[in-house]
């Protein structure tokens, strides 16, 4: 009867795989966080140009209240103190986006070792099987042709 095949690493293989979707999961949230702060700097950096544009319109429109355009400076100046915090942590998310990129290649490779092993012994397994059933059959083979000929003799 043939065995069946065991590979000895499955724990650890399965480990690692759950490790490594995991790690898929992290890079594809540390994806989405980048996403939303890319739209969120480009909200503010729309508006802030909406304000230069309304500025402008309102300069050239007649006469301009000093507290107004002050008020919109102030104003303009939160919003580009606001897109460079974003900017800053864009940067620090990259980074961060990066090394968990990197981790998740690792790991990648990590399992993808471990189910070439698997491919490997699955093979050689496969390789016993056959040659265990290929020697059966030389020895039923064998028994057939050694009872035929003894027969045979008796017979004349």
């Amino acid at each position: 009867m043939a065995k069946r095949f065991k590979f000895n690493l499955e724990i650890v293989r399965t480990i690692r795989r759950r490790a490594e979707e995991e790690q898929q999961r992290v890079v594809a949230r540390k994806t989405a966080e980048l996403v939303e702060l890319q739209a969120q700097l480009q909200r503010l950096r729309d508006k802030v140009a909406d304000e230069c544009r309304g500025k402008r319109d309102r300069q050239h429109a007649g006469p301009m209240d000093v507290d107004r355009l002050r008020r919109v400076q102030f104003y303009l100046g939160s919003l580009r103190r606001a897109i460079e915090d974003r900017e800053r942590t864009r940067v620090d998310l990259e980074v961060a986006l990066r090394a968990e990129r990197l981790k998740l290649a690792d790991l990648s490779a990590q399992r993808k070792v471990l189910d070439k092993l698997r491919e490997k012994r699955w093979a050689a397994h496969r390789a016993k099987l056959l040659k265990e059933e290929q020697a059966q059959s030389d020895e039923i083979g064998v028994q057939r042709f050694l009872r035929e000929s003894r027969l045979a003799q008796a017979g004349a």
